[in-house]
């Protein structure tokens, strides 16, 4: 008997959620959940594929991976655009456009009046709410015309929202085989949401104050909610469209069929 289209819907959705549980195992959880968050981002990358089926040249790999993210994470940050981020991207500039000067007597204010160091060891994140969306920074962004933005240091703003930035950490996971940055995740609880994270470089037992920074955290739990997320958003959309996600996965022996 033929298989249904739901019933291959059904099998897509128990085969990757069998695949994102295996992903979280106890021993890929270790080492800041490195070998968890790869897995998840590869899962995440497969099912863009059925997500944006018309879109599977190689070189569409960002777009596809940043649409799925957008429309069917439920990720109310994605089009958040990260302050911090902005603001080492202008602090590692050695001379600062002139377009960009009052833009970074804004953001130096914005950022001071958000991200402040608490007396409080336990106290010291804050959630990407305190983050702009990207329609309300760009009010503030130097623009070349009404409507044309200008880029930073060969950068558009686009590539400053946590969207993008999910692609740049999951691009370093497969590339170097570790997180961007030096932030780091609780080793005692499964944290759900990204957060950024007051660090101390203590350079000698006796130093109390050290070198302070803000650094981004996306934890592993964070990855495990939106792959399931993108997971089950998908599988509801094949299931209006009464269409098999498996149809979008070449079976061809030809590695190199487009």
């Amino acid at each position: 008997m033929l298989e249904t289209v739901e019933e291959k819907i059904e099998r897509f959705r128990k085969y990757y959620t069998k695949m994102i549980d295996n992903a979280v195992a106890k021993s890929n959880i270790q080492y800041e959940g490195v070998p968890a968050k790869l897995l998840l981002c590869s899962i995440i990358d497969s099912l863009s594929i059925a997500a944006f089926p018309d879109e599977k040249n190689p070189k569409q790999n960002r777009i596809r991976f940043a649409q799925t993210i957008k429309r069917h994470s439920k990720w109310q940050d994605h089009d958040r655009v990260s302050m911090l981020q902005i603001w080492k991207a202008i602090n590692s500039m050695c001379d600062v456009p002139q377009e960009f000067e009052s833009f970074k007597l804004w953001l130096e204010k914005e950022c001071n009046a958000k991200f402040y160091p608490s007396r409080s060891p336990f106290q010291n994140s804050y959630s990407l709410q305190n983050d702009p969306l990207y329609k309300e920074i760009s009010q503030e962004w130097p623009k070349k015309e009404p409507k044309k933005l200008e880029k930073l240091n060969n950068k558009y703003l686009e590539q400053f929202t946590h969207r993008n930035l999910l692609w740049i950490y999951r691009n370093r996971l497969t590339h170097a085989f570790r997180p961007p940055g030096k932030g780091y995740q609780s080793p005692f609880k499964i944290e759900d949401d990204p957060y950024y994270k007051m660090v101390i470089d203590v350079k000698e037992l006796i130093d109390q104050n050290g070198e302070k920074r803000w650094e981004l955290v996306y934890p592993t739990g964070f990855f495990k909610n939106i792959a399931n997320n993108c997971l089950e958003s998908i599988c509801c959309e094949c299931l209006k469209k009464k269409r098999s996600p498996f149809l979008e996965y070449s079976e061809d022996s030809f590695w190199l069929i487009n």
